[in-house]
Formats: structure tokens, sequence, C-alpha cells
């Protein structure tokens, strides 16, 4: 879970601009089955554990999660992610 779901799980009251996305047991972005996932820092794609360990090697990667965290701090529970890729 990256530190915005954590904030946004803690912190956003039920109901409010929730949305669910479909997770249909493949990644978002390799299209590999599996069944651990988490939000891309880039984007809204639900990711596998592999794709993400690939994320977190980009050079932008710190980036994205300072843009998460700053949007959360500034009241945005519904980041879309920096759409670098």
């Amino acid at each position: 879970m990256r530190i915005g779901d954590l904030v946004r799980c803690l912190f956003q009251p039920r109901g409010e601009n929730m949305k669910t996305q479909d997770w249909r047991g493949r990644c978002q972005e390799c299209y590999k089955e599996t069944s651990a996932y988490t939000m891309s820092m880039y984007s809204t794609l639900l990711i596998c554990m592999a794709c993400k360990d690939e994320e977190k090697k980009r050079e932008d990667y710190e980036k994205a999660v300072k843009a998460d965290i700053n949007a959360i701090i500034s009241g945005d529970f519904n980041f879309k992610g920096i759409n670098e890729r």
C-alpha cells in the first residue's frame, strides 16, 4: 500500500469521492495474473508487485511519491499520479 492509500483510508470520510476500480486478477500494466496488487505511483493502474518493483527503480520515482504526498496534504484524496510513463 502506498502512503497515500494509507492516509486516504485513515482520514477520508467514508463514501466521500470513493470510487472502486475493478480488479480482475491481472496486472493492468503487464497483464500477468496475480493476487497481490497496488496502485501505480504514475497513474491509477492497479499493478502487480513485480511492476511496482520496476517503478521503484525509475529515476523519477521519488518525484511521484512526493507529488502523491503533496496532493494528500493539500486535500486531494483522489490524486491520479504524475502520469509520466
